[in-house]
Parts: structure tokens; C-alpha cells; sequence
């Protein structure tokens, strides 16, 4: 995973329309994980970005966001829930 600050930090924490809460991490790449769904403006924590979800290429868990917005992109990823190996 690439570390990168997004909004002037790495780690967020956000809370979404059904009030749970998600602290987040921000990274250029993420392998391991597949984008899937719709792009998506509504409710983005980042102004100007669409989100898609980002879920285990493996599992299909649920690991958090794909982010972007014309030729800017990133991985938005719940960090208790990521792994390095």
C-alpha cells in the first residue's frame, strides 16, 4: 500500500448517512482490491471526488473506497481492516 495525504492527511475519520463511523486511510495503490459499483457523488467525504466501493480481490470483503475525479484518484481504505503481507 502507497501512503499518500489526501486534504492535507493520511488517516480520516468519517462518519456516513447511517451514523457508524469509518477511519480511513488514504493510499495511491492498493493491490489486492477490486473497484466495483456505480460511481457515486452523493455523500463523498471528499469534495469534487466520486467514490466506488474497494473490496478484497479474494474474499470480497468490504475494505473501503475508490476515489476519483477527472485524472486524480485514490484508495480510501478502513485501516483495521487492511493487511500488509
Amino acid at each position: 500500500f502507497d501512503r499518500i495525504e489526501v486534504g492535507g492527511s493520511h488517516d480520516h475519520r468519517f462518519t456516513n448517512p447511517y451514523d457508524i463511523v469509518f477511519h480511513i486511510g488514504c493510499f495511491a495503490q492498493a493491490l489486492g482490491c477490486t473497484i466495483s459499483g456505480d460511481r457515486v457523488a452523493a455523500d463523498t467525504w471528499f469534495p469534487g471526488f466520486q467514490w466506488q466501493h474497494a473490496t478484497c480481490a479474494e474474499c470480497r470483503a468490504h475494505l473501503g473506497w475508490y476515489f476519483d475525479r477527472a485524472d486524480e484518484y485514490f484508495y480510501g481504505l478502513i485501516l483495521d481492516r487492511i493487511q500488509n503481507d
